[in-house]
């Protein structure tokens, strides 16, 4: 149903089959313009809510919690002739990002944003200023804080 896979977490808008109840025109437009959407596995995120790229892609929320990831799209998109001489988009390297579930913004993981999450701990802000800060890590710190979040609550 989905061109998913671990390296390219995406499913393009074309990809997306939805059951319509009730007769619909112009299906195309509105699966471009989704927020998102849950398959009954997972949920996706259109990438309208954080670039300004010129298609849409939907991507699979990773990790959940108040700060759900998901490998998003980068910024950049470029057409680029094939073999053929048709056009073909050609993405940028993928980028993590987070969506706050209290607001709905939407962060790039990236070391200063994660810090300014993590001050609400202060010792896991601690071990997280002294550790790397590589994206394993950076999602690790985010998981934590999660955990941590949803302790809270109970």
């Amino acid at each position: 149903m989905f061109d998913y896979t671990e390296d390219h977490p995406y499913v393009l808008t074309s990809s997306i089959s939805i059951k319509w109840d009730i007769p619909v025109k112009r299906r195309q437009e509105i699966r471009r313009s989704m927020w998102g959407f849950y398959d009954g596995k997972y949920v996706y995120i259109s990438s309208r809510n954080y670039t300004s790229l010129p298609i849409v892609l939907y991507s699979r929320i990773l990790g959940y919690g108040r700060y759900s990831y998901f490998l998003g799209a980068g910024d950049g998109y470029k057409k680029t002739a094939d073999a053929v001489g048709t056009l073909a988009g050609a993405l940028s390297p993928a980028t993590y990002f987070l969506l706050d579930l209290e607001t709905g913004d939407i962060h790039r993981v990236d070391p200063p944003t994660v810090a300014g999450i993590l001050k609400d701990y202060p010792d896991l802000l601690q071990q997280f200023e002294e550790d790397k800060k590589d994206k394993k890590n950076l999602l690790k710190y985010i998981r934590a804080y999660n955990v941590l979040y949803a302790q809270e609550l109970r």
